[in-house]
């Protein structure tokens, strides 16, 4: 902390009072003030150097906040997109296995499938048909097994009426980091064999 002392005044001087004018009454009024330790030439440049470095300072600040604001609402944007298209497959998914149980159960385990809309309607297809805009959707089905009180678990006894499903969209964003969404859940042969 800056030890400051208040200035010493030098000289202090007035004349008369002037008779001549009434309204004037002290003429010729001076009074001089030396900083501390003599002369005060250059304090006024720093000044000027400090607040245009705080002023800059805040400046870089604001900017830096704003290209971050920015940044965040891409990503935000993206990860809602995302979201929205992992939800659009696992419909997809389901709409095959209503379609027909035994040919959603016929599907290989543990491999990427991708919705793809054909012939007015949305299946899963081994052919990757490549990215939407960014982002790379595909479904994964695996095998679920049960205990000995019907809960799944790890292992046990594999249940022919129940697949586990992973929905998964994949894209880059801006600055080449990979960013992934997903969702999973059981589909069961609600209708009964078929």
């Amino acid at each position: 902390m800056a030890n400051y002392q208040l200035p010493i005044i030098n000289k202090f001087s007035m004349s008369k009072f002037s008779k001549n004018n009434p309204r004037k009454k002290i003429e010729n009024c001076k009074l001089k003030i030396n900083s501390p330790g003599g002369s005060s030439s250059g304090f006024g440049m720093i000044e000027m150097f400090v607040v245009l470095a705080l002023i800059i300072g805040t400046f870089v600040a604001m900017l830096q906040l704003a290209v971050f604001e920015r940044q965040s609402q891409v990503l935000a944007s993206q990860s809602i997109k995302a979201t929205i298209l992992t939800e659009q497959a696992m419909e997809v998914t389901r709409s095959v296995r209503d379609k027909s149980w035994d040919d959603f159960f016929a599907l290989s385990l543990d491999t990427a499938y991708y919705p793809v809309f054909s012939a007015n309607e949305w299946n899963l297809s081994l052919t990757n048909p490549g990215p939407t805009d960014i982002y790379m959707v595909s479904v994964q089905m695996s095998e679920v097994f049960r205990d000995d009180d019907h809960n799944i678990s790890t292992s046990g006894t594999s249940d022919d009426q129940t697949r586990k499903v992973v929905a998964t969209v994949t894209w880059t964003v801006p600055g080449g980091d990979a960013n992934d969404t997903f969702i999973t859940t059981y589909l069961t042969n609600w209708q009964g064999s078929q």
